[in-house]
């Protein structure tokens, strides 16, 4: 069970509990201290990632089906559901799991999925789009390898930790190439 502290209103402070069997949304309510049930989705849940700065919530089920719902007051609201074929992409082919390459990450105000297939050295970032995610931006690598995601002011920072380096994306600066 994972356990995060969402942006909630002047009367709740929002909590959100996400387990193997789905997510639960409870409002601590300020003025009297009482914690109140607000929703529950049963999901089969395999994996998820979560935004804080925003309330995203992202989960892969048992299916590779992947489902973005955004965390308000109100509850769990579901923006879209979709897939990737990411099966078999990492570097370490012993292994199918592929969770650590994707990131729900936040650039220019905008939730984007982004998933690095490593054994062919490719970035893809995903955009929401009204009610799906679509593919919006892809980046070549150069290189099969174990590859790390992180964000600095707006910047996609990829870091090849074999080559032990760096390199930067940034989608309003150059949609189809790594700045450095």
């Amino acid at each position: 069970t994972n356990i995060y502290w969402c942006e909630g209103d002047s009367e709740f402070q929002l909590f959100l509990f996400v387990t193997n069997t789905g997510a639960e949304l409870y409002g601590l309510k300020q003025a009297d201290a009482t914690l109140k049930h607000l929703k529950t989705v049963q999901h089969q849940t395999r994996y998820h990632w979560f935004v804080n700065s925003h309330n995203w919530l992202l989960v892969v089920d048992l299916k590779h089906v992947f489902s973005l719902y955004r965390v308000t007051v109100k509850g769990l609201v579901r923006k879209c559901k979709f897939e990737l074929n990411c099966r078999g992409t990492n570097f370490s082919s012993a292994s199918d799991a592929y969770y650590e390459q994707i990131h729900l990450v936040e650039l220019y105000g905008e939730v984007m999925c982004v998933y690095i297939n490593e054994q062919k050295g490719k970035l893809y970032i995903l955009t929401l789009q009204k009610d799906s995610m679509t593919q919006k931006y892809t980046y070549d690598l150069y290189t099969a390898s174990k590859y790390e995601i992180s964000v600095i002011d707006n910047v996609l920072v990829v870091h090849n930790m074999l080559a032990k380096l760096a390199l930067l994306f940034d989608i309003r600066t150059d949609p189809i190439s790594a700045i450095a």
